[in-house]
């Protein structure tokens, strides 16, 4: 059986009615471990934009990846959400933990490579967030990229899950 894992944002979002995996979970019958990222980090009390800072510039991802790990027994499709997405590619180049990866908003994926990506690779960003990779990252790092009309970063939290869960279902090949 299919097991999904999901890793949330750094404010642990989104919430369930917003959550892909759990929506798909629901959908396809499959099991869903859902990892809070602060907690993964180590730091669940701390403020969001502490906790970005922690994470990416004083080596809270790489412990928050090793937790990951550690916790993942079976195969699994992840979906991570922005700094979540990020620790769990971390992850997986380290122990191949994901059979797949799709990224929701991960923009500090612009600074890993395609060493990161050995498994098929999608990210979503919204049209309108300022701070996804360049184009040619995409290319670069073998990940395929689609982007979210009219939306900004926090799409994921904007929109019914339903409205972009066929991209997904369609990339992990699920089927009814």
């Amino acid at each position: 059986m299919t097991a999904l894992v999901s890793i949330s944002d750094i404010h642990n979002g989104p919430d369930m009615d917003h959550c892909l995996a759990g929506f798909l979970a629901a959908k396809y019958n499959l099991s869903h471990k859902r990892f809070s990222l602060p907690e993964l980090a180590g730091k669940p009390d701390l403020p969001a934009e502490e906790l970005h800072q922690t994470l990416f510039e004083g080596g809270a991802a790489i412990d928050a990846a090793e937790r990951l790990i550690a916790q993942i027994d079976v195969p699994s499709l992840l979906v991570g959400y922005s700094a979540g997405g990020t620790v769990g590619a971390m992850a997986n180049s380290v122990v191949q933990i994901f059979e797949a990866q799709l990224f929701v908003s991960s923009t500090r994926l612009r600074h890993l490579t395609a060493s990161h990506f050995k498994v098929p690779s999608l990210c979503l960003f919204g049209q309108h967030d300022d701070y996804q990779p360049k184009p040619d990252w995409h290319k670069e790092a073998q990940v395929e990229r689609y982007e979210v009309a009219e939306y900004g970063h926090d799409f994921y939290k904007e929109l019914p899950v339903e409205s972009w869960a066929p991209l997904a279902e369609q990339f992990f090949e699920l089927q009814g």
